[in-house]
């Protein structure tokens, strides 16, 4: 009688303890259980009893990875730097993200040796020896590979961003100094380097299924494993103030394979995601694995949109971007007075009746208005 009540009581404590759970899960569900509850036990020993399904998984590893920064952004919120420490969850996340890193890197290197196994050799013949076929894998430069028989194919990388807290932003200017796109041959991994010479993309016009591109080349054929985007400057701008933008190590990287055909287009989408550093007023820059790859293949065709601009320098002279295209800018009418007839003034690039103005700047007006288009109007 005595080892059922006890037994009754041990299954009510547990249910207890898993309605509580239940419940912590639930107000955070990126993060799980918040670190500094008595119950993070319960955290390890759901991702240790996950991991003997999924530990191969890089996608798993990716997840704790972002888990982990959830939760360092929680503590740094409250102030408990110290917690972080002792959890060691700042160290904890970049090994998960090491992991998922290497996990695709070894897998990609046993796709790429499989395919590289040459065929069996013929037996002799009446006339001698077998050989091998024709147009075996080229050679290529140092930090760089080429494919086979030399042939290209075009590479097309692209920039879109996840809605997340790009909400918060009126711009999100990312200059890109250079791009890598590497590649693993002959067990063997080189790079071939771009310059982008500070071309910029305002995050805020590709959010979503929107993307714009950003570099345009011919590679060799061949399977490459990774794209990596160098950052020269990040301007952006909440509520009419600059905000920290940052990125680690001033660069991002996608790890996905893809192939390269000769005479095909090959379009990858690098998404960039920006997340708020708790309640503060600062902001990183990540790489987002899930929403990247190439179109067609890891991304359906009508999951991406091809934008024409996101700054003005995308569009040619005399032109502006307006909503993601280029459209032709309208010559003011007047900079000046002197533009303008007799008895008019220029008042915000329009020539007016100078009878018809009531003033021309704010100090023209009373107190608590303001001048809008020749018109004193009050504050709002």
């Amino acid at each position: 009688m005595k080892m059922k009540n006890t037994l009754v009581l041990g299954i009510t404590f547990l249910l207890v303890l898993a309605g509580t759970v239940q419940a912590q899960q639930q107000q955070s569900q990126a993060m799980g259980i918040p670190p500094d509850s008595p119950f993070y036990f319960f955290q390890g020993w759901s991702e240790g009893f996950h991991g003997m399904f999924r530990g191969g998984d890089p996608e798993f590893h990716e997840e704790l990875a972002m888990r982990r920064q959830a939760e360092i952004w929680y503590l740094e919120e409250k102030g408990e730097e110290g917690l972080i420490e002792r959890l060691r969850l700042r160290e904890r996340a970049q090994e998960h993200f090491e992991e998922a890193q290497r996990m695709r890197q070894m897998a990609q290197q046993r796709a790429s040796e499989q395919a590289n196994v040459p065929e069996q050799e013929s037996p002799p013949g009446p006339g001698g020896a077998g050989t091998q076929g024709t147009g075996g894998q080229g050679t290529g430069s140092q930090e760089g590979t080429q494919g086979t028989g030399g042939q290209t194919g075009s590479f097309v990388l692209m920039v879109s961003d996840t809605p997340a807290d790009i909400a918060d932003f009126e711009s999100l200017v990312v200059s890109f100094s250079k791009a890598r796109i590497f590649s693993v041959e002959n067990n063997s991994e080189g790079f071939e380097e771009y310059q982008l010479n500070g071309t910029s993309v305002d995050l805020t016009q590709v959010v979503g299924e929107k993307a714009i591109s950003v570099l345009n080349v011919e590679l060799a054929e061949g399977t490459y494993n990774k794209v990596e985007m160098h950052v020269s400057e990040v301007n952006g701008t909440v509520n009419g103030t600059q905000v920290d933008v940052e990125v680690p190590s001033n660069k991002l990287q996608i790890v996905r394979s893809f192939q390269i055909k000769a005479g095909e287009t090959t379009k990858f989408v690098f998404d960039i995601n920006v997340v708020k550093k708790g309640h503060s007023d600062e902001y990183n820059l990540l790489p987002v694995i899930g929403k990247s790859g190439i179109v067609g293949q890891d991304l359906q065709e009508e999951e991406v949109e091809e934008t024409e601009c996101t700054v003005d320098e995308d569009c040619q002279e005399n032109e502006i971007c307006v909503e993601g295209e280029c459209q032709g800018a309208e010559e003011p009418e007047c900079t000046e007075d002197s533009d303008c007839g007799e008895n008019q003034t220029c008042v915000e690039n329009v020539c007016m009746e100078m009878e018809q103005v009531e003033c021309t700047e704010d100090e023209d007006c009373g107190e608590n208005e303001t001048c809008v288009e020749g018109e004193c109007e009050p504050f709002e």
